[in-house]
């Protein structure tokens, strides 16, 4: 969840195919295990068991990361949302004003070469 989602998503609309067949080999090789799975006490409509929080467990813990910025910002979109506003904002305001003060250069330079 997270990153590697957003990363999969992405490179799935750019090429498909190629994307296929690297899940299916990482999948045979993340399901595939010497090891019995014992079968956890499951229930679809309420938690499996309350005393013990499980996480991920096997030998995918090794994958994990406690943070993830992309689930982050998918919790906190307004704060995103308004930051971005304002990176944007203020992107379009330097280029209006650089491109002001080059119209002022290329007239004061018009200006000199008729005064000549």
């Amino acid at each position: 969840m997270g990153g590697q989602s957003l990363v999969t998503i992405l490179a799935t609309k750019a090429a498909p195919a190629i994307v296929d067949r690297v899940l299916v080999a990482a999948g045979y090789w993340l399901a595939s295990s010497s090891k019995p799975h014992p079968a956890p006490p499951s229930n679809l409509w309420a938690a499996a068991d309350d005393d013990q929080e499980r996480g991920v467990e096997g030998h995918c813990v090794s994958y994990t990361r406690r943070f993830s910025m992309q689930l982050w910002a998918s919790h906190h979109r307004v704060p995103v949302a308004a930051i971005g506003a304002l990176a944007a904002w203020a992107l379009v305001r330097r280029l209006a004003s650089a491109q002001a003060r080059s119209l002022k250069a290329r007239a004061c330079q018009r200006l000199a070469l008729r005064e000549r």
